[in-house]
């Protein structure tokens, strides 16, 4: 009923001819509604005008289901909302976030990422929704796969003069990779070909010279720059081998 939302004017005694003006509050539920006005004339005859006013009609779409983004960080794609309710708008993927989460009728919505760190391409998909009336659309945003990286913690390590003594460096990437040198005398591990994060172990066989000695370690992967780095094992002991020797007069 909307007997108590219904606004006539005029609304007081009136002589003669006039045009009865009839406004409704807004009607914010999903069904009609009925009320009626009352016209008395001499205080004695009665017409009634029967009044209906059609059901609200909740309205929530979006300007695209799709959306795409590129891989840098801080990059930003918008979506548009039509609507006439009040709605939500979250994202299933914490990577993605939305400038404005709740809101009223219609919106323009900023979607901003961080950097996508693989080599692939990922979604995320934004749910808006109207629980009062549900409703939802969801839109699926698609960012471009990164680019390959590749970095070492340190680019010079040491390790001592004896038999075995090791050193490590940290590798970090989202592709695969592989470390090698020339030298003979130093062994890396992992050997072979590597992907994503791990830690170079250097090991090196005893020097027996009075000299520091050098390697160059290479760490290499496709579309991106190598890495060097630089292994410096300490000088060993000088030694003096004595021979005897028998002479006879």
């Amino acid at each position: 009923c909307i007997r108590d939302r219904l606004t006539v004017n005029p609304a007081v005694k009136t002589n003669g001819n006039a045009t009865l003006g009839i406004s409704a509050s807004a009607n914010t539920n999903t069904l009609q509604r009925v009320g009626t006005v009352t016209v008395t004339v001499n205080a004695v005859k009665k017409h009634t005008i029967t009044v209906t006013q059609e059901a609200f009609k909740p309205l929530l779409s979006v300007s695209s289901s799709t959306a795409d983004i590129n891989s840098t960080a801080e990059s930003t794609v918008q979506s548009d909302i039509s609507s006439n309710v009040a709605w939500t708008a979250e994202s299933d993927q914490s990577w993605l976030t939305i400038n404005t989460p709740t809101g009223s009728g219609n919106a323009t919505l900023t979607f901003t990422t961080g950097v996508n760190p693989g080599l692939s391409t990922r979604e995320a998909i934004v749910t808006i929704a109207s629980a009062t009336y549900s409703l939802s659309k969801t839109i699926t945003v698609t960012q471009a796969a990164g680019s390959p990286t590749l970095n070492v913690s340190k680019t010079t390590a040491s390790v001592s003069k004896a038999e075995g003594s090791t050193t490590e460096v940290d590798v970090t990437s989202n592709t695969t990779w592989k470390a090698t040198t020339a030298q003979t005398w130093l062994t890396v591990r992992p050997a072979g070909a590597t992907t994503g994060n791990a830690a170079l172990t250097f090991t090196a066989t005893v020097n027996k010279t009075i000299l520091p000695r050098v390697a160059e370690v290479t760490v290499s992967a496709t579309d991106v720059s190598a890495q060097k780095i630089t292994v410096t094992q300490a000088a060993g002991d000088p030694e003096l081998t004595l021979t005897a020797s028998n002479k006879q007069a």
